[in-house]
């Protein structure tokens, strides 16, 4: 058995050996390396030539006789490299594109900011409260002595009048006063409400404010608002109620602006008439007399009253000289305008005469005076001459001497006319200062 053994592994010997000569280059070398080891490690010594088996053992006869091997040299093996462990490599990391850095901005210092003040709210003014009233009718509301019917009748409040409030309704009556009524009480019911007043005051311009002092016209009922303008003391302006507070008028400028100012520096005034007592209404009857008298338009009457004078007082001028032929035409023409009057009404045309002759308008002599053209109707020359024929009477000559002994009894009027014709041409309504002596008016008026 054990040479059974023997034969089988020198068989396997001889087929590495085969196999390693048979594989070209270092991979040969590297198992005969590998094999040596092997060889030395187990197959020990070589093995002696007697323990080769025997060709001729019955067991071998299949095997061809084979020739001896001389062993080849060991090849010295290089020590197998150690390898270093394959690194593990890291992925490269895709790289976002470097982004564009903008270049920082210089900035500016930041300012200080002022805290934004506290405003306060603009205070409401108080509202108009008006101190007057009218009377809501379409003739006369009666103003009586106290608070009831049962009172007496002291006057009358006609028509787009008005009166002071004293007191508010009391129990169905208001305490006014108006014109020359100081007190009286008239029918609330009969008034009209604040805001008919204003709204009827507003449409009319029935109020105006003068100015006591110059002021600025603000653009709101306060010193806290802009001055739009400047007003010097003594203008007028319409006021505007339903824009007006308490303390600050409304006022429409001339520019058609609304503008405020101060209520403390201005007077108002009313376009319109006060109440009247009994006795003023007694004169009107009157005045309707005169209307007739002096052939007025209905209303004139109060107005051409006011400037109708009951009497003038006499003065004293400086003497004028005048020759004899003078004094005789100016007695003549005494008698042809003033015939027919009374001794004063002849001074009275005497001192017109001579009025104009002071002043100069007419000439500087007194026949420039009285022939001036369309002046005397009394100087036509048909009309001296009659008068001269018949003779002039004493009255004339002595009206002529006083006159120019100084003698005044007309004062500086200028013109005169009959009544009569006055009254056909309605020229009483022209007068702005007028009187009547007999039957002559004297008067002055503004020419056109």
């Amino acid at each position: 058995m054990k040479r059974l053994h023997r034969t089988l592994l020198g068989f396997a010997v001889t087929c590495v050996s085969f196999f390693v000569l048979m594989i070209p280059g270092s991979f040969s070398n590297l198992y005969a390396e590998v094999f040596n080891e092997q060889n030395t490690e187990v197959l020990g010594p070589p093995i002696p030539t007697h323990m080769i088996p025997d060709p001729s053992d019955p067991l071998e006869t299949t095997h061809t006789p084979e020739a001896t091997l001389s062993p080849s040299p060991t090849p010295t093996l290089s020590p197998t490299p150690t390898l270093s462990p394959t690194p593990t490599v890291t992925p490269t990391p895709t790289l976002s594109p470097t982004p564009t850095v903008s270049p920082t901005p210089t900035l500016s210092p930041t300012p200080t900011v002022t805290p934004t003040p506290t405003i306060s709210p603009t205070p409401t003014p108080a509202p108009l409260v008006l101190n007057f009233t009218m009377p809501a009718v379409s003739t006369n509301l009666h103003i009586r002595k106290g608070p009831g019917t049962s009172y007496k009748i002291i006057g009358k409040l006609p028509i787009m009048t008005y009166a002071f409030i004293l007191e508010e309704d009391q129990n169905g009556w208001t305490k006014i006063s108006t014109g020359n009524i100081e007190e009286g009480y008239v029918s609330s019911d009969y008034l009209f409400t604040q805001d008919e007043i204003i709204s009827l005051c507003d449409r009319e311009e029935l109020v105006h404010a003068t100015t006591t002092a110059g002021l600025n016209v603000r653009q709101g009922p306060g010193t806290y608002y802009e001055v739009m303008t400047k007003i010097t003391k003594g203008k007028t302006y319409p006021v505007v109620l339903a824009e007006s507070f308490d303390g600050w008028y409304a006022i429409r400028l001339n520019n058609g602006k609304i503008g405020y100012i101060s209520a403390n520096y201005v007077e108002l005034t009313y376009e319109m008439d006060t109440g009247l007592t009994m006795k003023e209404i007694e004169r009107l009857r009157d005045l309707a007399d005169l209307e007739s008298a002096l052939n007025l338009e209905p209303g004139d009457g109060a107005r051409v009253e006011a400037n109708m004078l009951t009497s003038i007082k006499e003065t004293k001028r400086d003497p004028i000289s005048m020759t004899e032929d003078e004094i005789y035409l100016f007695a003549t023409i005494i008698y042809t305008e003033a015939g027919n009057q009374q001794y004063e009404g002849k001074l009275a045309v005497a001192n017109v005469i001579l009025n104009r002759l002071e002043q100069g308008r007419y000439g500087n002599t007194l026949a420039d005076v009285v022939f001036a053209e369309g002046q005397f109707s009394g100087a036509a020359p048909e009309l001296i001459a009659r008068a001269q024929a018949r003779g002039i009477p004493d009255a004339c000559f002595k009206a002529a001497r006083e006159a120019l002994a100084g003698r005044n009894n007309i004062g500086d009027f200028r013109f005169f006319r009959t009544t009569r014709s006055a009254y056909k041409a309605k020229d009483y309504a022209t007068y702005t200062r007028f009187f009547i002596l007999e039957d002559h008016v004297f008067y002055e008026k503004k020419w056109k």
